[in-house]
């Protein structure tokens, strides 16, 4: 099994597995017994992911950007953070924009807005950029 192969079947174990404990995330086992059964969640009940998949994917766009490109993947995972951001912030405007113009401009994991909170990574990358230095007033 190549490279490819093992990476695309982690992210997808990884999505599944996400999407599979999507509705038990943060309840505590009794009431998860209690609502399920004794094994718990066997079956799958949404298929909806998580922001931690989708933490995931823009990571892999932002480092497969920096293969590519030849830049610093440093830079490139905060740049697809920004992205990612930008689709929790402005879903209305980007919904908007055609499906070309986002993909010019966003990437294509940024064409359609992402629907989940947002995880300390996007909190931490939006108060400061990859150089280290706070933006003018985006911190608090």
């Amino acid at each position: 099994m190549g490279y490819y192969s093992r990476f695309m079947g982690c992210v997808l174990g990884g999505a599944g597995g996400d999407a599979l404990g999507r509705p038990v995330e943060f309840t505590p086992l009794a009431e998860i017994r209690d609502a399920y059964g004794p094994d718990g969640l066997r079956d799958m009940v949404s298929s909806e992911i998580t922001d931690d998949t989708q933490m995931t994917l823009f990571t892999a766009e932002g480092l497969i950007r920096a293969r590519l490109h030849g830049v610093d993947p440093v830079a490139a995972v905060h740049h697809a953070y920004l992205r990612r951001l930008d689709t929790q912030q402005f879903a209305e405007h980007a919904r908007r924009r055609s499906r070309t113009q986002r993909m010019a401009q966003a990437g294509g994991l940024a064409v359609r807005p992402a629907r989940a909170g947002h995880g300390l990574p996007v909190r931490a990358v939006r108060r400061r950029p990859a150089g280290g230095r706070p933006r003018p007033g985006r911190h608090r």
